[in-house]
């Protein structure tokens, strides 16, 4: 009877250690191999402040074409030409274009030089050539003789002419340009039109 008993509490003794053996496994394992992202949880959940996790970025492929290349200065004797035009300009900015004329299979380059005569926006484009081919200065709106402003309105009723333009130019057919501002532009809202001089629409 007296070997039983002994039995039995050494059974016990053995389970007990075994069962503290293994808690102790398990809490020095959690407390070495943390993850980066159980930490920060962790953190967030006793609100302490941590960095953010780095997510994985993907490029993305940009999409914006530039039509117009920044240029210091056009050649001399495109500058000369416009200084001796319009002396009194002003905010002269002069850009670098592709050219809409095609020579010999071949891309040819303008400069346009965009720029103020008093509080008024204007442009004109050179041929690398230094021949002016295009210019386009701003006008008050009532300038816009009748006809001009009939056939706006008979297009866009309910147009609002947010500027207006005469123009001139070697290789497009045009008199005037026009901004105009209308709902039923679909989600434009504003555009500007070139309208010969009967006011019929270049397309």
């Amino acid at each position: 009877m007296k070997s039983q008993f002994i039995n039995a509490v050494l059974s016990l003794i053995i389970v007990a250690a075994t069962m503290g053996a293994c808690k102790s496994k398990r809490k020095t394992q959690a407390t070495q191999t943390p993850t980066n992202r159980a930490t920060h949880e962790t953190a967030v959940a006793s609100g302490k402040k941590t960095a953010p996790l780095a997510e994985k970025s993907t490029p993305t492929k940009s999409t914006n074409k530039p039509t117009e290349v920044f240029t210091p200065l056009p050649p001399d004797n495109i500058r000369d030409n416009f200084t001796k035009t319009y002396p009194a300009a002003t905010d002269i900015d002069w850009s670098k274009q592709m050219s809409l004329v095609k020579t010999k299979n071949t891309q040819e380059m303008d400069y346009k030089a965009a720029f103020k005569l008093g509080t008024y926006n204007n442009s004109v484009i050179y041929s690398d050539k230094g021949e002016l081919v295009e210019s386009k200065m701003q006008i008050d709106t009532e300038q816009l003789p009748q006809n001009i402003y009939n056939a706006i309105k008979k297009e866009y009723p309910d147009a609002h002419i947010v500027s207006a333009y005469s123009y001139k130019s070697s290789r497009i057919n045009g008199s005037y340009a026009v901004v105009i501002r209308s709902a039923n532009l679909d989600q434009a809202k504003e555009k500007e039109f070139l309208l010969t001089e009967n006011g019929t629409f270049v397309e």
